[in-house]
């Protein structure tokens, strides 16, 4: 910034002085960078848009290498729309949860034990989640008694009772009630939360009876089970 001085004398002179910069100003990433951020910007995540940046020689505006978090600034402050990260048969990991009603730590462990195709893009999982790869998650749901599914009704439906309720009408231990849901003897289902629905009709309750006749650990129901007939309670 250039400066004229006149004096009361009638000299004058010119004095020069640099420009007070704005902080905001002076930090600002060059319009060289915000150029590259909006070309690559739509198709490149924001890690591997850094690692681009870096490799240019470029640099944020103090000074500093570009990491994730630097570029995000510059998309927010510059309205550059994210990345569309998803590939065609892509989804997150959060989709693939609603979708089988499950929790996202249970798609998360098949991921980690390979039983879910995903690759990782801009610090989370993107899950290849094909047809083969849904019907195959729900065959290993179908067959899992651990996997709480959270879908479906709360209520039981009419038929339906719980295992304790089950448990009290056979007079055996919710253990074995579960044990006979993980076996297959008894039908069930799980609604919100992993609670178990069984279904206990007549046909159902003397199927019971008679694997409790038969078997030597629940000995001490045995005599009931034979007198008891289906419906009378214990």
């Amino acid at each position: 910034m250039r400066i004229g001085v006149c004096w009361r004398s009638g000299a004058s002179e010119q004095l020069t002085a640099e420009r007070v910069s704005n902080i905001c100003a002076a930090r600002r990433s060059t319009s060289e960078v915000i150029e590259v951020v909006r070309r690559l910007g739509p198709a490149t995540d924001n890690a591997t848009l850094a690692q681009q940046l870096n490799a240019a020689g470029y640099r944020t505006g103090t000074g500093r290498i570009f990491d994730a978090d630097s570029v995000r600034l510059i998309r927010r402050s510059y309205r550059i729309p994210p990345a569309a990260l998803l590939a065609p048969g892509e989804t997150t990991i959060a989709e693939v949860s609603d979708r089988l009603g499950v929790s996202r730590s249970t798609i998360t462990s098949w991921i980690g034990t390979g039983l879910l195709a995903a690759r990782r893009a801009a610090g989370r999982y993107l899950v290849a989640f094909t047809p083969e790869a849904e019907a195959a998650c729900r065959q290993r749901i179908a067959a899992s008694p651990q996997i709480h599914q959270h879908a479906g009704t709360s209520l039981p439906a009419r038929g339906e009772l719980s295992p304790a309720a089950v448990a009290a009408r056979l007079g055996i231990s919710r253990d074995a009630v579960y044990n006979w849901v993980s076996c297959g003897h008894l039908p069930a289902r799980r609604g919100p939360g992993g609670r178990l629905h069984i279904r206990f009709t007549t046909q159902t309750e003397a199927a019971c009876r008679k694997l409790i006749a038969a078997s030597p650990q629940l000995s001490h129901v045995k005599t009931q089970a034979l007198q008891a007939g289906p419906g009378d309670a214990l």
